[in-house]
């Protein structure tokens, strides 16, 4: 347990500060790219979304086996003269000492207690918005598209093989 409770943490506190910044250098470019198709926009956002899952996730490794457990041989020219087949097992090789942060349970806690909340909060705020769409969606009433758009409109539907689609208006966006 004490393993998979150390992996979890690992995750989150390398998530924290990596996630961050691979959102940071997302919005960065996808600014640089704001005159540009969003389909790259939109390709930077999956790319950044995938390191700040994986890259935290890299850092997670199994426990190190011991040095005894490994099985290490070598060649040696000597026993091919012999007449001897089987390699001869070699000596254990160091292990490096791996580096670890040690946390308090109090830390741990908190640190788990803040990753909770935050996840929270994001699936309030997926719920309201929501919410808010659905009452939206289902104050609007039929709309035409003005003149201008009518052809956009019409080549839109027939581009996408759409047939049933309905253009709405609602008083609760701003804007038109």
């Amino acid at each position: 347990m004490e393993t998979i409770s150390g992996s979890i943490l690992t995750f989150l506190v390398n998530a924290g500060w990596q996630a961050a910044l691979a959102a940071g250098i997302a919005a960065l470019a996808c600014w640089a790219l704001r005159n540009g198709p969003a389909a790259h926009r939109h390709a930077i956002c999956v790319a950044a979304l995938a390191v700040s899952v994986l890259a935290p996730l890299a850092s997670v490794r199994p426990p190190a086996r011991d040095a005894r457990e490994r099985a290490q041989w070598t060649y040696t020219p000597e026993a091919a003269t012999a007449g001897t087949i089987a390699p001869k097992p070699a000596a254990a090789a160091p292990v490096a000492p791996q580096r670890s942060v040690s946390l308090a349970n109090t830390t741990a806690v908190l640190i788990l207690g803040i990753y909770g909340l935050c996840l929270a909060a994001g699936l309030a705020r997926l719920a309201l918005a929501f919410i808010r769409t659905s009452r939206i969606r289902a104050s609007g009433s039929a709309a035409a598209p003005p003149p201008a758009a009518e052809a956009v409109w019409r080549r839109c539907m027939a581009t996408f093989g759409l047939s049933n689609v309905r253009l709405l208006e609602s008083d609760e966006v701003a804007g038109r």
